[in-house]
């Protein structure tokens, strides 16, 4: 009967929190800022709706983009200022965290960075390279 009421499709804390790779804390915080929405059940847990257009297997944090292009971690933070690199921000306070997608333009070489530090020709062999970094 539970299931009829509530969407599969919804996620308990720890099943989002190890999604989005922030603590249960977080994920409250988002639910109470509507970064994300929170459903109740009748038993009053949460669940979580996931975040539309955003698939969490596809984040990265600076550090792991840092790891992947074999560049510093300031050098990430320098390169998403000037605009080379984007950032996916949840809320204000959030770490920044960027899409492998993007992570994988800059090392092949089209992310208008005329010298990466690391350049890979084969988009597959880029990707895989990003993943690797990516930790948990």
């Amino acid at each position: 009967m539970l299931s009829e009421l509530i969407s599969p499709d919804l996620l308990t804390p720890k099943l989002a929190s190890g999604l989005y790779r922030v603590r249960p804390q977080t994920l409250r915080t988002w639910g109470d800022t509507g970064v994300i929405t929170v459903v109740r059940t009748p038993g009053g847990h949460r669940r979580y709706v996931p975040i539309p257009g955003i698939d969490p297997a596809e984040l990265l944090y600076g550090r792991e983009v840092a790891e992947a292009l074999n560049v510093a971690t300031k050098t990430v933070q320098v390169w998403t200022i000037s605009g080379h690199l984007r950032r996916v921000r949840f809320d204000d306070h959030s770490t920044s965290r960027y899409r492998v997608g993007d992570v994988v333009r800059c090392l092949t070489g089209s992310c208008g960075r005329d010298h990466p530090a690391r350049k890979v020709a084969d988009p597959d062999e880029a990707r895989a390279i990003v993943l690797r970094a990516r930790r948990g």
